[in-house]
């Protein structure tokens, strides 16, 4: 599972358990007195929200929750910038490799740029492959480039139509 989890919001039942000091056995409890919550991820794993777990050990008073887990990205960053390599950092740290690598990403984003840019990567492409179907379109239906005025919505009408719309 560790292997194929990405989504640093979220955390696991072991993850939950350790970030509360507490037992897996306790982390279900806790989910069966719907104090805390999760839901199945894509291979069927039961994850939980990191900002709802840091908001549950703040409540249960322990505000420094979060800390921790600042504490182990900073020993995970330094070893990054030490060229170790990803088992040598789970081994030394005791995070998972899921963990490990949601930290990794982190760590190779500039602070400048937003954590989701588009894919704009077949961007052009696509214009091209768009301009071609549209091109179809006017010959099946006999248009000329000419024939085929381009409507603007919410645009004025032209001149001399009358307020008709095209």
């Amino acid at each position: 599972m560790d292997k194929l989890r990405k989504d640093p919001s979220t955390l696991t039942r072991a993850e939950v358990a350790r970030f509360l000091g507490c037992s897996r056995r306790r982390i279900h409890q806790l989910q069966a007195e719907g104090r805390i919550h999760s839901v199945l991820d894509a291979q069927g794993w039961h994850v939980f929200s990191r900002a709802e777990v840091i908001a549950f050990a703040e409540r249960r008073g322990r505000p420094h929750a979060d800390k921790t887990h600042g504490t182990v990205a900073a020993e995970v960053f330094r070893l990054f910038r030490e060229g170790v390599e990803l088992p040598e950092v789970v081994m030394q740290t005791k995070q998972a490799p899921a963990t490990v690598r949601a930290l990794w990403e982190e760590y190779r984003r500039p602070l400048e740029v937003p954590a989701a840019l588009p894919d704009l990567s077949d961007y052009e492409e696509r214009a091209r492959l768009d301009g071609e179907h549209l091109a179809a379109m006017r010959a099946g239906a006999g248009l000329a480039k000419t024939q085929a005025p381009i409507v603007r919505v919410g645009a004025k009408p032209a001149r001399g139509t009358g307020g008709a719309r095209q």
